[in-house]
């Protein structure tokens, strides 16, 4: 075989390895992007969980005082028990019930997207690794030609 030939295998299998490795390169940088978008959604799927929480109480506020209000202007005595407390006290109960479910739905929706960057960021060091190995193979399997040429 000539010499012209066994550049072009040993060129050939340098950019096949190249190719391979720079490929499990590429594929671990997105998966790391994936996985440190992943992490900031959380973040923000938790503080929006909390700024709705907010909102909860804020209306369940504005509920009872209208409630309060609407007891006042029919003559009910505020605070001698009765139907404007159990009003309230009902009222209370639903908007912490409100209140939990929604931080709770957030912890979760927030607990899932930890676990998928989690999981693509290793994925990408995978990737990372099988570029790296396939690479090694193209380059001994391209001395392994080179050497059965000589031979």
């Amino acid at each position: 075989m000539g010499a012209f030939a066994l550049a072009a295998m040993a060129l050939g299998g340098l950019l096949e390895a190249n190719s391979k490795y720079q490929a499990g390169k590429q594929e671990s940088y997105l998966l790391g992007y994936q996985a440190r978008q992943g992490r900031r959604i959380a973040r923000d799927v938790l503080v929006r969980g909390q700024l709705n929480a907010q909102r909860i109480r804020e209306q369940g506020a504005l509920i009872e005082g209208a409630q309060q209000t609407a007891y006042a202007g029919q003559g009910v005595a505020l605070g001698a028990g009765g139907a404007p407390e159990a009003a309230a006290a009902d009222t209370a109960r639903i908007v912490a019930l409100d209140v939990l479910t929604e931080l709770n739905n957030a912890a979760r929706e927030a607990w899932g997207l930890r676990v998928r960057a989690e999981s693509d960021s290793y994925q990408g060091r995978i990737a990372k690794y099988a570029g790296k190995q396939g690479a090694l193979g193209s380059l001994l399997g391209s001395a392994g030609s080179i050497g059965k040429a000589f031979s």
